[in-house]
């Protein structure tokens, strides 16, 4: 399979269809250490003040800014284009500047230990938590939109994380 479509499948390297060239579209590294990633949560949510309260201390917290996080939509859809969206859905998608930074956010003693529990007791929403390599902006879209480049080094060596095992 070749095209845009594979970037979807998570292929790694696809020719890009253009009658001019023979252009590929690829995933940025093999290692998701030395490329952005984006942090997707997907879920319902159940209780907006508790939601709300979560929101607060997890922007207050200074993670996102420390690690290089940052929003790239609002939570809810502008329009449903397939299938049906209740209500209570919601979907983040976060911007990190590496694989290592969207963990050493998710490990963190402040996150898990502090800002986490705002949305489990009682359950405040049902969200899964996925994390997916950003792709290369398309060659032929180089000179039509800015470079997704960091602007500095977002260093996560500071941030105390929990004692227990996570993926490297």
């Amino acid at each position: 399979m070749s095209g845009p479509e594979a970037v979807l499948l998570g292929i790694r390297e696809i020719p890009f269809c253009n009658s001019d060239s023979s252009e590929t579209m690829t995933n940025k590294a093999n290692d998701p250490n030395d490329t952005p990633v984006l942090m997707i949560v997907d879920g319902e949510s159940f209780n907006r003040d508790q939601m709300m309260a979560y929101t607060k201390a997890l922007l207050s917290s200074g993670l996102y800014d420390t690690l290089g996080g940052y929003y790239l939509n609002m939570a809810r859809p502008i329009d449903t284009f397939e299938g049906e969206t209740p209500d209570n859905h919601v979907t983040l998608i976060v911007r990190f500047p590496s694989l290592r930074n969207a963990q050493t956010f998710w490990y963190s003693r402040t996150y898990q230990d502090t800002i986490k529990p705002l949305r489990l007791d009682p359950v405040a929403g049902n969200f899964t938590v996925r994390v997916y390599r950003e792709v290369d902006v398309a060659a032929h879209m180089t000179d039509k939109v800015g470079s997704n480049a960091f602007m500095t080094e977002f260093d996560p060596t500071g941030v105390a994380v929990q004692d227990r095992e996570r993926p490297d």
